[in-house]
């Protein structure tokens, strides 16, 4: 069973379940045939006998009872051990195997491979071959199959502690696949009534010990997953209380140490048991307690919020940090060498970040399940309601406005758009939202207030300073995604819903002339066209985001040339498409191309889609030329300071250079339209091949002048093909002597050279043309004397 990678073991137990499902039907055939002879008919016990072999090989495989004595007894000395380094040195949940699933940026010892360990690759095949015997899609009691084989029988008590064991693994692929068939055991009874209905002292001891990996956080994770719905309310409520309190007296050493010096600060996070583990085991337990049958179910949600808000104002400022390390302590104890310093600096930005997660998923349930129920609702009072509801909604604004670590305001952001963000707009469409609050006591939780808010900071007028400044704006593109992603309907399809607003605002970005706003702008439009459930709302936007990018491309801050870039590049998507395969050359696949009427008429179909943007737009005026007229006067531009023998080189500079790019790679992306019809001739893709031609001989760069031999090769027909190359050749005649020396340029023969090998690449039928320019060349050594 010891299948490494994942693609043969898919592949194998793939063919495996077809075999269990073929013997699975053609027993049940059999038995139907022989009503009361079953146990005479050979085939059903050979079915039989296989079948129980599978089952009793994969249990052997899938957990070892010795190896989970010598976990709890690690775990157990480990508890009183204070030094990180040395913990769980001698033993490891991966049995001392590291497989190629070990999550990235997690610090472990390097555990030699012991003589019974039990790699990944077996456990993973052992669960899944158990699963696959005992489905659970299939009714075991009820089906006749099952009940001839006597499954029941096959699960003994040694078989469902090796399964609750499972939990405790550390890959979750095994924890999940262990869960499963437990509960389905446990639904139709196979399991025995006291089969672990109870917290043990294993739980404590995971949730008290202090870990170097999350393993032992996954491993209560699943174990109160599969514990908690089985207990009695009475033993519930005292496991929550006792959580509770746990959880609030480490919140409070850790706010007494930090008061201190910043090794005590370290040393009451990290010393156990740890704050994020408590945490991440309260986030688990209360989908499964129903506080609403307890008499002082409030303030045990009251209890619980306000404990969340306590450990955020202390994980915020690490989590908050822009060092990708998180908090890094200053340097000032000679006794703790560097190398610890970046220890405690990534465990605490790591330990910091699951506790942060975890507060976002309470919060998010608290706030569904609880603050805006029909049923608990009526309970809160008015200000308590109004004050709880302010309070969340600016814990999510903050997430998504000011947090920088990657991962916490994804799943701030996640929780936000899934569970918080619509039911706000519930709210708001009931009439429940503050119409007149206090600043300084409430916070408006109105969406439509949310978003008149950011586009307020974003276009200048109110304060932008609380904006996170980073390459890509952190949470505020989904932020703006998720309150408009939840509006109603009519606000998504007017053209003057918030919407169609929120666009035009930011694409006027550029009028502003601010570098630190016109980021952030860009980087909500390129989350906003990337978003798959606007991808016909912003159609009418197309061409001035087009415009506005490929004018962006030439800026002389860095920042903003990567922020329009990151537009430019999922314009291309949402327009041409994604190729089916990775693309290693420059040449388009046909799949992503474009007509020129295709291209350039697309923004008129959309204008005639949504006709009243015609007016919105001031289609027609000088102000917003056609896009087709547009990307003729910028290649134009680029094409003048090259157009005269060459002796103008020095008037291009990076503009011209940076605005080249995004002109170029679109042209890849179109081809000549076939029909000859009249009203095509204003889309013809010929009057930018001169543009190009002065680009692929005379610009020194060559990334520009393969982009421009591509161009051509793309936009031009077979006969414009033919007579460019008649056109090269002459050229090279011209400045050719016949001693075998040559006055042409490196450019115009590195200009060619690009044009024949990409027509071999394409195979191209223009094989006279490329003969004579390839003997030409031959004869007179010109790639030797350049």
């Amino acid at each position: 069973m010891d299948l490494k990678t994942p693609a043969k073991r898919q592949a194998i137990f793939c063919q495996l379940g077809k075999l269990i499902s073929r013997i699975r039907e053609h027993s049940k055939f059999l038995l139907k045939m022989l009503q009361n002879n079953s146990e005479d008919n050979i085939q059903l016990k050979i079915y039989k006998e296989f079948l129980f072999w599978l089952c009793k090989l994969a249990f052997e495989f899938i957990s070892n009872p010795d190896w989970h004595k010598k976990l709890m007894e690690s775990l157990t000395l480990n508890s009183n051990i204070k030094n990180v380094g040395d913990e769980l040195s001698e033993f490891s949940l991966t049995n001392g195997i590291r497989d190629e699933n070990t999550e990235e940026n997690e610090f472990d010892d390097d555990y030699e491979e012991e003589e019974n360990a039990t790699p990944f690759s077996t456990r993973i095949s052992a669960l899944t071959l158990i699963s696959l015997i005992f489905n659970p899609s299939i009714p075991l009691e009820s089906d006749p199959f099952s009940t001839f084989l006597d499954l029941k029988h096959w699960i003994g008590k040694e078989e469902q502690q090796k399964l609750f064991f499972s939990l405790d693994d550390q890959f979750e692929a095994c924890q999940k696949i262990a869960l499963n068939l437990l509960n389905h055991f446990e639904a139709i009874g196979w399991l025995q009534q006291n089969f672990y209905s109870q917290i043990s002292d294993e739980e404590w001891l995971f949730l008290s010990v202090r870990p170097n990996m999350p393993r032992h956080q996954q491993a209560i994770k699943y174990r109160l997953q599969f514990i908690l719905p089985r207990m009695e309310l009475k033993s519930q409520l005292n496991f929550i209380e006792t959580l509770l309190t746990l959880t609030e007296n480490s919140c409070s050493n850790v706010t007494k140490a930090s008061k201190g010096e910043e090794n005590y600060f370290l040393e009451g996070f990290l010393d156990p048991p740890q704050l994020h583990a408590l945490i991440n085991a309260l986030h688990v337990s209360l989908p499964f307690v129903k506080f609403e049958i307890f008499d002082n179910d409030l303030l045990f949600i009251k209890r619980i919020y306000s404990l969340c808000l306590d450990v955020d104002k202390i994980i915020s400022p690490v989590v908050y940090s822009l060092s990708p390390e998180g908090f890094m302590p200053s340097i000032n104890d000679a006794s703790l060498c560097v190398k610890d310093y970046n220890i405690y600096a990534q465990q605490l930005s790591r330990t910091c970040f699951r506790a942060h997660k975890s507060i976002s998923g309470i919060i998010s349930y608290i706030f569904i399940q609880y603050l805006t129920s029909p049923i608990f609702s009526s309970r809160f009072s008015k200000n308590d309601f109004n004050f709880f509801l302010s309070q969340i909604a600016f814990y999510f604004w903050q997430k998504l406005t000011e947090c920088r670590h990657r991962g916490a305001f994804e799943a701030a952001s996640n929780e936000f758009t899934t569970v918080v963000c619509p039911r706000l707009w519930a709210l708001c469409a009931e009439e429940f939202q503050i119409e007149s609050y206090n600043k300084t006591t409430f916070f408006p939780y109105s969406p439509r207030q949310w978003l008149k808010q950011i586009l307020d900071a974003l276009t200048g007028k109110d304060d932008s300073q609380k904006l996170c400044v980073t390459r890509r704006s952190a949470g505020l593109p989904h932020l703006i995604a998720s309150l408009l992603e939840n509006a109603p309907i009519n606000e998504l399809n007017d053209e003057q819903g918030l919407f169609h607003q929120t666009m035009r605002q930011l694409l006027a970005c550029s009028e502003r002339q601010n570098s630190e706003l016109e980021i952030h702008c860009i980087n909500v439009l390129r989350f906003l066209f990337m978003h798959s459930k606007f991808a016909e709302l912003v159609l009418p936007h197309i061409e001035c985001a087009f415009r506005l990018t490929i004018n962006g491309s030439s800026s002389e801050i860095w920042q903003v040339r990567n922020a329009h870039t990151q537009l430019f590049a999922a314009l291309i998507k949402r327009i041409f498409g994604t190729p089916a395969v990775e693309r290693r050359t420059l040449h388009i696949e046909t799949r992503c191309k474009q007509t020129s009427n295709e291209f350039f008429k697309r923004v008129g179909l959309c204008y005639k889609k949504y006709p009243q943007f015609m007016i919105l737009f001031n289609l027609g005026t000088t102000r917003y030329p056609s896009l087709y007229e547009f990307f003729l006067s910028q290649m134009a531009y680029i094409s003048d300071g090259l157009a005269e023998k060459n002796n103008k080189i020095p008037q291009f500079g990076c503009k011209h250079l940076f605005l080249s790019f995004p002109l170029l790679i679109t042209l890849t992306h179109l081809r000549p339209h076939i029909s000859s019809l009249n009203d095509d001739f204003h889309y013809s893709l010929q009057p930018f091949l001169p543009n190009l031609l002065i680009l692929l001989l005379y610009i020194p760069a060559y990334s520009i002048r393969a982009l421009a031999s591509a161009a051509i090769m793309s936009i031009s027909k077979d006969s414009e093909l033919e007579r460019i190359l008649n056109w090269l050749f002459i050229q090279i005649t011209k400045h050719s002597t016949f001693n075998g020396t040559s006055n042409v340029s490196q450019n115009f023969v590195s200009a060619i050279q690009l044009l024949l090998s990409h027509i071999n690449e394409l195979k191209l039928s223009v094989s006279e043309s490329v003969e004579k320019l390839s003997v030409w060349i031959n004869q007179q050594k010109l790639f030797l004397n350049c």
